[in-house]
């Protein structure tokens, strides 16, 4: 009687694993199909300014999982690609550009500022590049990290076809001017 009861219960023990590993897969296949509509059919791109189920912002990370928002408040949203029902991308015609220096508590951060600004001119001015940048860099936000470094983030608003080059001209061009005291990253 009793190897029939431990018996009964190990069937539905592993029903129940069953159906709790079925449920899971049955969203991460979701995830994955929203993922590539998202990706192909909607052609959103990191940079990319949206509204997604009421949410705006930046796209700061897309997969086939997962969508990351970061709104104009800094704030980051989080969203598993089957929970996004409306999608509507506001850069169409250009994206933005991301770039996020890191500078040494040493560093002043208004000279470093400065120092991007003028970067960016002298890309507008001295290359091909000048039409493809379409607005002055913005910072959105300056944060302490780690107690000595300050991060700076902004953004450059660029023609959707130029981004990946107007990324790595300011990148060599800024990584020259900071003789190695700024550890710069540009996503």
């Amino acid at each position: 009687m009793s190897s029939i009861i431990s018996f009964g219960l190990i069937i539905i023990l592993s029903f129940i694993c069953l159906l709790s590993i079925a449920l899971y897969l049955t969203k991460t296949v979701e995830d994955f199909i929203k993922g590539i509509n998202l990706i192909l059919v909607k052609r959103l791109r990191i940079g990319d300014i949206v509204c997604v189920n009421n949410i705006e912002g930046t796209i700061e990370n897309l997969s086939l999982k997962t969508i990351t928002i970061k709104d104009e408040q800094g704030n980051y949203h989080y969203l598993r690609n089957y929970l996004v029902k409306q999608v509507e991308n506001k850069s169409r015609n250009f994206v933005f550009c991301p770039v996020k220096v890191v500078v040494p508590k040493e560093k002043d951060i208004t000279e470093t500022i400065k120092d991007i600004k003028e970067t960016i001119k002298q890309v507008i001015t001295e290359t091909n590049l000048g039409n493809a940048i379409l607005d002055d860099f913005e910072i959105y936000s300056i944060d302490k990290i780690n107690n000595n470094d300050f991060c700076i983030e902004g953004k450059i608003k660029t023609n959707s076809c130029a981004k990946e080059l107007v990324k790595k001209e300011i990148e060599k061009r800024i990584r020259n001017i900071s003789l190695n005291t700024i550890s710069m990253r540009i996503n």
